[in-house]
């Protein structure tokens, strides 16, 4: 996700007060992390394929950051709320966010920002990706009053070839990502894959897509790709 950012009273991509600071970094102090980390590592041992889908949350929460207004970000937790919760870019993964509410109650201390991006820092790592730095502070907001405007995470398909990569482009643009970095940003789709009844789409985009691995690139490169014969829309298998 959107690295945090703590510069004054700025935490996790969003600017809170600095009571709100206090009271973060009061909660985390009674946090066992490494046990909320043991509980994580557990969801995704017994479901292998849930890793996926909490570093698809991790993202999403993540993604709505605006780097020039301070909006937006994992900080507020606010994707438990509507309307995001129901934005069609978050289709599916109340199944992510209710896989974690146990941990959660385990550990009240915890955030909903922090417990959903450390989810996807785990999952990185414990399915063979490097190792990630992630710091404890984002402070849940109480209601959906700050949740973000729809559309400020990525469609699959605006219509044509130019307008979907121009889209792609402001969506990370915004939050401070150039060419370079989405790219690599990109291949964290070797890990999941499309589900009909969240995407539209359907399939995975690698071979082995609870693995972290370079894959989506290489077989992105190396694969010949041919229309999806299907009732969905236009894809490629």
């Amino acid at each position: 996700g959107v690295p945090a950012v703590i510069t004054g009273a700025v935490v996790a991509g969003a600017v809170v007060a600095a009571s709100d600071v206090a009271q973060a970094k009061e909660a985390s102090a009674i946090v066992d992390y490494d046990k909320v980390r043991e509980s994580i590592e557990t969801i995704i041992e017994d479901d292998p394929d849930m890793g996926p889908t909490l570093v698809r949350l991790a993202w999403h929460t993540s993604g709505t950051w605006d780097e020039k207004k301070l909006t937006g970000g994992s900080n507020g937790g606010t994707q438990r709320f509507a309307p995001e919760s129901d934005f069609g870019a978050n289709a599916g993964l109340h199944i992510a966010r209710n896989a974690l509410e146990p941990v959660k109650k385990a550990n009240p201390g915890i955030s909903y920002g922090d417990l959903w991006t450390l989810a996807g820092k785990v999952v990185i790592e414990e399915t063979g990706g490097p190792k990630i730095e992630w710091h404890s502070g984002r402070v849940d907001k109480e209601d959906g009053s700050s949740c973000p405007p729809d559309g400020t995470l990525p469609d699959a398909d605006k219509g044509s070839e130019p307008a979907t990569i121009q889209h792609v482009r402001d969506i990370f643009y915004r939050m401070g990502f150039n060419d370079r970095e989405i790219v690599a940003l990109l291949g964290a789709h070797a890990l999941g894959r499309c589900h009909p009844e969240a995407s539209g789409y359907s399939g995975p985009w690698t071979f082995a897509p609870t693995t972290f691995s370079n894959s989506y690139y290489t077989e992105l490169l190396n694969t010949k790709w041919t229309p999806k014969k299907w009732d969905g829309p236009f894809q490629y298998e």
